[in-house]
């Protein structure tokens, strides 16, 4: 059917064109609601070749950005990814013209995307040897090349013994000797807050290590640790 008898736009078909080619930049953007253009049954069949199933939003983990993204599910079973059109977490272009060309169906107008890594969300959620429940080391032997004798257990009975150990480690007066890291941005308050009110000075993120030069830099030659690209309008981008 052609493109015209649906009036789609050239960006429509642009952006039907890269998700069907399997792209990672889409020009998806988004900061508001509404329905995603190929949640339309007929839509879904033309670009996808199959029916349109479900689109539900969400937000990637597969890094610390927090993209949004909606993801296509089909019988039960993730078969896509895609930026989403109206969360603004993953729009490229944060600036005075943020909501130029935004409308209420397809979103804002230009610059969002996902990464590769979000793209690889599907095989990480299906990969065989994914750890699915937890394990117990139940191997009192901790030296190198020993069998740690895995032992599955539910999640109810890992959180009660993890905590336990803390709870006896904060009675004996050791608070201070839990070392906590995380990943940036992966509800980084709640857990600081947790150390915090443990009595633990101890926690680790991203932004400790390696993101510290990077803000660093920035605030020395631009005066903000972490400055809002204006890729628009930009003519040279020099990485």
């Amino acid at each position: 059917m052609p493109v015209e008898d649906k009036g789609v736009t050239r960006r429509d078909f642009l952006r039907w064109g890269s998700a069907a080619a399997g792209g990672t930049t889409l020009t998806l953007s988004g900061c508001g609601t509404g329905e995603h253009p190929l949640a339309r049954q007929q839509d879904a069949e033309a670009v996808w070749g199959r029916g349109a199933g479900q689109w539900i939003p969400s937000c990637c983990n597969m890094r610390g950005g927090q993209c949004g993204i909606l993801v296509h599910v089909v019988a039960g079973k993730v078969v896509k990814i895609e930026p989403n059109p109206w969360n603004p977490n993953n729009y490229s272009n944060i600036s005075s013209d943020f909501f130029a060309g935004y409308t209420q169906e397809h979103g804002c107008g230009e610059g969002a995307a996902i990464c590769a890594k979000g793209n690889a969300g599907i095989l990480q959620l299906y990969d065989p040897e994914r750890v699915r429940r937890p394990l117990k080391h139940t191997n009192p032997d901790k030296s190198v090349g020993a069998d740690p004798r895995w032992q599955e257990i539910t999640w109810e009975q890992a959180l009660e013994e993890i905590a336990q150990r803390l709870r006896q480690l904060r009675e004996q007066g050791k608070a201070h000797k839990l070392l906590w890291i995380s990943e940036d941005h992966s509800f980084t308050h709640i857990q600081a807050d947790f150390c915090k009110l443990y009595g633990t000075p101890n926690y680790g993120m991203h932004s400790n290590l390696c993101d510290v030069g990077r803000k660093a830099s920035f605030l020395c030659v631009v005066g903000d640790e972490r400055p809002l690209a204006d890729f628009v309008q930009s003519r040279y981008i020099m990485l």
